[in-house]
């Protein structure tokens, strides 16, 4: 993880934020004694084994073996790492997190990085106004994009002459390395470096924080590709960002109600400059996963623009399975054939083209849909096979409630039985798209019975746990007594610390105890005295089985000093056990 969030602040947002209330926003649950219950959505199941505990402040799956802390729920639902869920649980709990302070070298490289972008983006710009980005002032007036817009945009000019970045970093090895690094130089076969962007208009390209990661650039003659981004590093992954997104923030004042997703960076240009602030471009890729989970923390809504051609309805086909996979559902809105965002805006004004967004339909809808009117024009021997397929893709939504009214949905439009394509659906009876993780792991606990037991007594409760810590039990797995005495210590903070103690430990050991956990506390004091006194007899019987051995060895030598001390020392070993004297 390249972001260490202080323990504290973990902490502070575990005691603000009801694990129940995140919870309920994806999976329905009806209150079962002192836990919620429902259905998991991790896999398929008719019966609720799905259980959580808002006083232990984690979940456990009874079918699946799924559980941990609000963060590992966010984290496997949302497929979120570590610090997106800690962000995703703080904004609820309104809790503002301390700037990302990833691990100091790498921190400070990125930070070069960044720095050395904005560099070149002022220095893109300054040549766009200049004398020598006439010629691409000239093309941006063609287009219908006024300066303000660009200069907003802070676009920006590359020379022809391929050097001329090359040459404003001569004597400065580092800083043209690094150049190489993010994409703003190649390098030659001879060695040399030369200006990755040549002849080009350059649209600087600035993640959600407002901080450049990369470009995109259109070229003004016949050179091919027409448009070409920045190589992928680790700074700019295409997959990964938007263009556009920080004007989307300003515009809806940090959040926005919708957001507009759209193919080109002239299309947000064109948009944005007749009044049509929230649209973002996706760079030259299909939408993807990551695409949709960064639109859905800014704006609850998300609209994506297509074509209203051929290709742009296979498009959003396909975007059907990107929503089933994020688990975030978009709207489809379709411009008349031939036109783009850009074309249509300028030609018929933001008025038409607000009507177009207004008539959005869910993609699930449109899927479904465009399904039913390939199997109406179908064979009959087809019709099988085009449901199969609508079964299939169904199997990629993972909240099963979704999913069901989907499958019905389908199976209405398909005019087939709702109850085969739902066996296809499921996976026959498993969620087969269901995070791999959420399958249960076999591999068994390290250390003994009586410790694993000792744990799941002391997550009991705090008072077991602190009993437990006075005993002083003879843990033989290190790894085990350290968890010991991390259990004890996160109780001083609460059920929620302990739960996050569990994230951290082997899955298998963490169901094994998240399960006992939620058993009935009398029972688990009995289980932790038996336990305590199992270990102290494992820890003692070497030393008495070596006192016996002794003993007997000195029976035939005669040694009645030696014997006496020996039999002190199996009398005190056997009293500890439990027993009044040596056998």
């Amino acid at each position: 993880m390249s972001w260490k969030i202080p323990e504290a602040t973990l902490q502070e947002i575990r005691d603000r934020v009801s694990i129940v209330e995140v919870v309920s926003g994806y999976v329905a649950l009806r209150r079962a004694g002192r836990n919620y219950v429902g259905l998991c959505p991790f896999h398929t199941e008719k019966t609720p084994s799905f259980t959580v505990s808002e006083e232990r402040g984690f979940f456990h799956c009874f079918g699946c073996g799924a559980g941990g802390s609000v963060f590992a729920f966010l984290m496997r639902i949302e497929r979120l790492d570590f610090p997106q869920a800690v962000e995703a649980v703080a904004r609820r709990a309104g809790i503002e997190l301390p700037a990302h302070r990833a691990e100091p070298a790498a921190a400070q490289l990125r930070d070069r990085w960044v720095q050395l972008n904005a560099w070149a983006a002022e220095k893109f710009s300054r040549c766009l106004w200049s004398e020598a980005g006439a010629r691409a002032r000239r093309y941006l007036q063609q287009r219908g994009i006024a300066e303000e817009t660009a200069r907003a945009f802070r676009l920006g000019y590359a020379p022809a002459s391929g050097d001329w970045l090359a040459r404003a970093l001569e004597g400065r090895a580092e800083a043209a390395a690094a150049a190489v690094r993010v994409g703003l130089l190649a390098r030659r076969e001879s060695g040399g470096p030369y200006d990755w962007f040549r002849d080009r208009i350059v649209f600087p390209i600035p993640d959600s924080r407002g901080a450049i990661v990369g470009f995109g650039a259109r070229t003004l003659g016949d050179t091919q590709p027409k448009y070409l981004n920045s190589p992928e590093s680790p700074l700019f992954r295409k997959g990964e960002v938007l263009y556009g997104l920080p004007h989307v923030r300003a515009a809806g004042g940090g959040a926005a109600s919708e957001v507009v997703v759209v193919e080109g960076y002239m299309d947000v240009l064109a948009l944005f400059q007749h009044g049509i602030r929230n649209a973002v471009a996706t760079l030259g890729t299909a939408l993807t996963a990551s695409h949709l989970r960064l639109l859905k923390r800014i704006a609850p809504r998300i609209v994506v623009f297509f074509d209203g051609d051929r290709a742009g309805r296979a498009a959003a086909l396909r975007a059907f399975g990107v929503c089933a996979e994020a688990g975030i559902w978009a709207s489809a809105a379709f411009l008349p054939e031939g036109d783009d965002p850009d074309s249509f805006v300028r030609q018929r004004g933001a008025e038409a083209t607000r009507a177009l967004l207004d008539c959005a339909v869910p993609i699930s809808d449109f899927y479904l849909d465009e399904m039913r009117q390939r199997s109406l024009q179908a064979p009959i021997e087809e019709r099988a096979q085009i449901a199969a397929e609508v079964a299939r893709s169904l199997r990629r939504v993972r909240d099963p409630i979704h999913r069901d009214v989907l499958v019905h949905a389908a199976a209405e439009r398909l005019a087939i039985g709702e109850d085969a394509l739902r066996a296809v659906a499921v996976g026959r009876g498993r969620d087969a798209f269901a995070p791999r993780e959420a399958a249960v792991k076999t591999e068994p606990p390290v250390g003994t019975p009586a410790e694993v037991q000792l744990l799941e007594a002391m997550a009991q409760s705090r008072e077991i746990a602190r009993w437990v810590c006075e005993q002083k039990p003879d843990f033989r797995s290190p790894d085990l007594a350290r968890c010991a005495a991390r259990l004890a210590q996160a109780w001083t903070h609460g059920p929620p610390a302990v739960a996050a103690v569990l994230d951290e430990l082997p899955e298998a050991l963490a169901q094994r105890i998240r399960a006992a956990s939620l058993g009935d506390e009398t029972d688990a004091w009995q289980v932790a005295r038996d336990c305590v006194e199992r270990l102290r007899e494992e820890a003692e019987r070497p030393v008495r089985e070596a006192v016996l051995a002794e003993l007997r060895g000195l029976g035939a030598q005669g040694d009645p000093q030696r014997e006496r001390e020996l039999l002190r020392r199996a009398q005190a070993a056997f009293a500890r056990k439990g027993h009044g004297s040596a056998p």
